[in-house]
């Protein structure tokens, strides 16, 4: 693939391009140009800076070392990997998140800034979190004014 990268047959890069169904981004999440030599344009924020509670999609991978891919693999995230963070530890700015087959876990800040995810923003695709008041009780936090 290294040596593919420096082809220039316009024919090789089309079919190759084809047989890949069109990719947008290798295998880290870095963009790969089209055909025209555009770049798509990737929103994404680091795991850090994500909010508590809103489902996220693992998008680039930011420091591709060795020692990283393997804490990576050994907590089986990768690019697509679904997860949300359930709490932030300010003594050492840790994250605990969730997969979706997994328990909850926490990761170190350093993996944290070098995973970049995706998430929809707006209210309505935000994770609701079950009130632990019981069912049809209101949550005294949610009305107005208090």
């Amino acid at each position: 693939a290294e040596e593919l990268e420096h082809i220039t047959s316009k024919k090789l890069i089309d079919k190759l391009e084809e047989y890949l169904d069109f990719p947008q981004a290798d295998p880290h999440g870095d963009p790969i140009p089209d055909g025209q030599g555009r770049m798509p344009i990737n929103k994404h924020i680091n795991l850090a800076e994500l909010p508590v509670n809103v489902l996220s999609e693992i998008s680039n991978i930011g420091d591709q070392s060795p020692e990283i891919m393997e804490l990576m693999n050994h907590n089986k995230i990768k690019i697509g990997t679904r997860l949300e963070v359930k709490r932030k530890f300010n003594f050492d700015n840790s994250i605990e998140i969730k997969l979706r087959s997994q328990p909850a876990f926490t990761i170190s800040e350093h993996l944290a800034k070098n995973l970049f995810v995706k998430y929809d923003d707006s209210p309505a695709k935000r994770i609701k979190i079950e009130s632990p008041l019981t069912p049809g009780v209101k949550n005294p936090k949610e009305e107005p004014g208090i």
